[in-house]
């Protein structure tokens, strides 16, 4: 009896065995199946992938004051000159920096506080190039408005550099139609000079909204409301930028970029609907700043206190009359 017991034990655990290995390769099929079906789900979000025809750092920021390069924004002194600023904890500044990372000028703002800046923006509006600074992080979503300065690009006004301040023309203030977001992604139509910005989520999808540009361009002084425009399939987005001809539009997260375009009689909300090009870009510590040229050059900077921080130029095309070559 005991042997027969002894050897159902065995036959049994050999069945139990087989059951369970059966099990695991049942769980290991679907799990392949579901890791086919994500990756398939993932590369229907975008277009194509495309890879820069050129990537090169053209120097690094050493300047101990600037350590988290958190906005980039092209500037009207010069194509290889551009604003930036440092994340939250610093002051009202404006860094102006050349594609070597050597500082040119640092500029306070007059009547803006630095709650916590988190994108940079430049657009040509009557005769004037303008930026648009973002203190719009908002970590712990406790925060009643958020706002965007605006002022006009100190490249344009006699006397400001070496003044090393410069005027606000105006803090449009602002909330989002459906309650608190955190964001750190802020661009401005070339065209009519509305602003979009989109929001930052640890993990799914994130908002796109809209300010028209009489809540800027108008200074109506009370509250304005972000519109929501469209919904994108990304989490930490960590930046944005939309190209001097207005027709591309790219949004930066921790480790790609996504470029959306346009067609002439499209809106951004229509052109957000549309499916990307996902853009391969190089590893950055934490890449939290990007600008387009006013070619098609991607430049590309990034936030940490513990390196310092490369200046990327990233040639989508192959053309290289956009960036002075001096700076090369």
């Amino acid at each position: 009896m005991k042997k027969k017991t002894a050897s159902s034990h065995k036959a049994g655990g050999m069945k139990q065995g087989v059951i369970v290995n059966r099990m695991g390769l049942y769980s290991l099929f679907a799990l392949i199946l579901a890791g086919a079906g994500c990756a398939a789900a993932s590369g229907e979000l975008y277009r194509t992938v495309r890879e820069p025809a050129d990537v090169r750092i053209t120097g690094t920021i050493e300047t101990p004051a600037l350590r988290e390069c958190s906005g980039l924004a092209r500037s009207a002194c010069s194509l290889d000159l551009f604003w930036t600023h440092n994340d939250s904890g610093d002051d009202p500044l404006l860094y102006l920096i050349d594609l070597q990372g050597r500082l040119r000028s640092t500029l306070r703002v007059r009547d803006a506080k630095a709650k916590d800046w988190e994108d940079l923006a430049s657009g040509e509006f009557d005769g004037k190039t303008w930026l648009f600074v973002a203190d719009i992080g908002d970590n712990k979503l406790k925060r009643k408005h958020v706002r965007i300065y605006v002022l006009e690009d100190p490249c344009g006004v006699e006397g400001a550099l070496d003044r090393k301040e410069c005027s606000l023309w105006y803090a449009l203030r602002f909330q989002y139609e459906d309650g608190a977001h955190n964001a750190e992604a802020l661009g401005v139509d070339p065209m009519n000079g509305d602003l979009y910005l989109v929001t930052k989520t640890a993990i799914g999808s994130c908002g796109v909204y809209r300010l028209s540009a009489s809540s800027w361009r108008e200074q109506p002084g009370e509250m304005q409301t972000a519109r929501r425009v469209a919904t994108l399939p990304w989490s930490r987005v960590t930046a944005m930028d939309i190209a001097p001809d207005g027709l591309r539009a790219l949004v930066l997260t921790r480790t790609s970029g996504y470029e959306y375009e346009r067609k002439p009689d499209e809106s951004w909300a229509q052109a957000f609907a549309g499916k990307p090009d996902k853009i391969n870009l190089p590893h950055r510590e934490q890449g939290e700043a990007v600008c387009y040229d006013m070619g098609r050059r991607l430049i590309l900077a990034s936030e940490s206190e513990q390196v310092l921080s490369p200046i990327w130029v990233v040639n989508l095309d192959g053309k290289t009359d956009a960036v002075s070559a001096e700076n090369e």
